[in-house]
Parts: structure tokens; C-alpha cells; sequence
């Protein structure tokens, strides 16, 4: 069963970065300590230092958050770049979730000056909602939810071809069989699908096209 979802960055050497849900942070924390056990890891909590940032679409994939991508050093601004900055990468869930940073708090300012505007959190939760994208602990209890109906195979989350990890035969057997009762999935008002049927466009022809047809 799914403990919290989350993306894993390797910034530098020796150094692994973990985006995950700050709800699911004190569950994460001990079980990772759980397994550590004599191994020489320190494991710490960032998120006061840092933040994460998203800009969804699929015409920003090509191309970097402003102010990310970059080598550490100062940047055009002025602004000294750790190499958190360097933690830019393309969403692997789906195109349309656009790209993902992590970077210095302290820098956010400065991004904003560089053309990033911010927007509302609840419209990228919006975005996840109507994509049928799970969004952390809320859509996947800790403990409760499993990645299959929770779509982290639709969305590039279980990898099907690794072995021994927790729940791997469950998850593998599902799959291979082929049968998953329940799914995580999106619903839309009749009166808002009936305008967008009206009015296709490219977007969201496609926007859907991950999430498998309903069985009879």
C-alpha cells in the first residue's frame, strides 16, 4: 500500500532530494529510519529551506522555470544558485503537469522578478483533480491506498520490471492479471463536458487519454 507519493531528485553526488507532500513528512522521516539502521545517512527535513515550484502545460516542457536549468553560480540577477536550483525537471506523470523545481526559498522573490508569476495553489490542484491525478495524502491515505487504483501506473509510478520492494508481488500480480476493480478518476459536470465537446480542442481531446476505458 501507497505511504505517501513523491518524486526523488539527485542534485549532486551523495545527495538525494525527496519533493514529497509535507503532510506525509513525519511518516516519511520514520520510515526511512526504520531502515536505515547503521548505514552513515543523515536524513533532514528542508522544507524550511525550500520549496517547490510547477508550471503546467504542455509548452513549457521544452524549457526551464525561470531562473532553474542554470549551473550553480550567481545568476543573471545577481542571485547566488545552490545547487537546489539545478533540480528542474519535466513532470514524468504527464505532459500536461508541464516541469517541477526545487529551489531556495530565498530565492523566490527574485524568480518572481525573472517573468515567474504565481498562481493560486488550489488551480494546480485543480489541474491534478481534473486529470484524475492523485494529490498526496487527501486522494491516497497513507497506509490505505493502492498504487494501482490510485493510477501510479497510468501515471509512470510502479515500475513493473523491479523487484523486491515492498507490496511488489500484490502490485505486480494485479497488473499482470490485468483486473483492477477501482480507479481514481475525474468527473465533470454534463453541462461543462457538453461545452467542451462543442468546442474540441487539442488540449482536451487528448487530456484524458492516459485514464483507461470504463468496463461494462
Amino acid at each position: 500500500r501507497i505511504l505517501c507519493d513523491g518524486f526523488l531528485l539527485a542534485p549532486e553526488e551523495e545527495r538525494v532530494l525527496i519533493d514529497v507532500e509535507a503532510a506525509t513528512l513525519p511518516l516519511l522521516e520514520q520510515h526511512l529510519r526504520r531502515f536505515k539502521l547503521r548505514s552513515k545517512v543523515n536524513i533532514a527535513d528542508r522544507s524550511a529551506e525550500l520549496a517547490v515550484l510547477s508550471s503546467a502545460g504542455r509548452d513549457v516542457v521544452e524549457r526551464p522555470l525561470s531562473g532553474t536549468g542554470r549551473k550553480a553560480g550567481r545568476s543573471d540577477s545577481g542571485v547566488e544558485e545552490s545547487s537546489a536550483v539545478r533540480a528542474g525537471f519535466v513532470d514524468p506523470r504527464l505532459a500536461l503537469l508541464g516541469r517541477r523545481a526545487v529551489v531556495p526559498r530565498d530565492q523566490l522573490s527574485a524568480l518572481a522578478a525573472q517573468g515567474t508569476e504565481a498562481v493560486p495553489s488550489a488551480l494546480y490542484n485543480l489541474t491534478l483533480a481534473l486529470l484524475g491525478v492523485p494529490n498526496g495524502h487527501a486522494h491516497t491515505p497513507s497506509g490505505e491506498s493502492l498504487p494501482l487504483e490510485s493510477n501510479l501506473d497510468l501515471l509512470h509510478g510502479v515500475a513493473f520490471d523491479k523487484g523486491c520492494y515492498l507490496g511488489q508481488e500484490l502490485t505486480a500480480r494485479t497488473h499482470f492479471r490485468g483486473v483492477v476493480r477501482k480507479r481514481l478518476v475525474p468527473v465533470v459536470r454534463e453541462d461543462i463536458a457538453a461545452r467542451a465537446r462543442e468546442s474540441p480542442t487539442h488540449e482536451t481531446a487528448d487530456a484524458f487519454s492516459h485514464l483507461p476505458d470504463a468496463e461494462a
